[in-house]
C-alpha cells in the first residue's frame, strides 16, 4: 500500500494503536505490522511538527493521556 492512499482517518487510528503495532510485530511475527510502522514513522517524519506539537501527539494520541 503506497503512502498517499491512507486516509487521515486511518492514519489517526495507526498514531493511536502505535504500541499495540509495535508489540504485534514481535509477539505474532507481523511483518504487515512492520510496513505500516515504517510508513507510519515516514508520514510523521514529513509532516514537521514543532516540539510542542510532537510532545501533544506522543502524550495525547499515543500514550492516551487528556
Amino acid at each position: 500500500m503506497k503512502i498517499n492512499n491512507y486516509t487521515v482517518p486511518f492514519v489517526v487510528k495507526m498514531i493511536q494503536e502505535i504500541y499495540k503495532l509495535d508489540e504485534q510485530r514481535f509477539y505474532k511475527a507481523d511483518l504487515s505490522a512492520s510496513d505500516l510502522l515504517m510508513d507510519l514513522n515516514l508520514i510523521l517524519s514529513k509532516i514537521n511538527l514543532t516540539n510542542k506539537q510532537a510532545f501533544i501527539l506522543e502524550k495525547y494520541w499515543q500514550e492516551g493521556y487528556t
